[in-house]
């Protein structure tokens, strides 16, 4: 496996994990009431927003990895 390969397999699995922590801090909460009413009281758990902030972060870099392995690897061929 090339560079490129590696580095869009690591992009795709940083996405999903960091997807997977995002959703996983969103339902920290026990109900879906509870939830909707910290939203507007905004009493968040340090938890949910670790979760969240850590989840964000890390689907942000795959997606960026992925974006921008696929650009590399289009341009390549493009040469």
């Amino acid at each position: 496996m090339n560079m490129r390969m590696s580095l869009l397999a690591g992009g795709v699995v940083m996405l999903l994990i960091g997807i997977a922590l995002w959703v996983y801090g969103y339902n920290v909460e026990p109900t879906a009431g509870e939830a909707i009413g910290n939203i507007f009281s905004g009493n968040f758990t340090d938890k949910r927003n670790a979760f969240m902030l850590v989840g964000g972060i890390v689907a942000a870099v795959g997606g960026a990895s992925v974006v921008g392995g696929g650009l590399t690897r289009a341009r390549a061929g493009r040469a």
